[in-house]
């Protein structure tokens, strides 16, 4: 059972954001970036009210590999993201091997 004690109006801000990435690069098959996305609900003061997860955006790395992506004054193509990835997480399994071995 609940107890009525009215209502109130407040101001909330929706957002659209990412919770979670996933890379999938299996040998011999095109490389696949699947993206889940949630709906954010705020109040006034930040403080999350709910959230909706479930929204799926999926792009093969060679369907995007021309495509120009810019953020804080540099611009790199999909095939140059990809690149970068790649070597970034090979620069930390090395650092992992290598910490392991110490």
């Amino acid at each position: 059972m609940a107890i009525e004690i009215g209502t109130e109006t407040v101001a909330v801000t929706t957002q659209e954001r990412t919770w979670r990435i996933n890379i999938e690069t299996p040998c011999e098959v095109v490389p696949t970036v699947t993206v889940f996305r949630e709906v954010v609900k705020s109040d006034p003061n930040g403080v999350v009210i709910s959230k909706a997860q479930g929204i799926l955006v999926t792009r093969q790395a060679d369907a995007v590999a021309g495509d120009s992506f810019s953020a804080d004054g540099v611009s790199v193509t999909g095939a140059q993201l990809t690149a970068l990835i790649a070597l970034a997480v090979d620069q930390w399994r090395q650092e992992d091997i290598a910490a392991a071995a110490a």
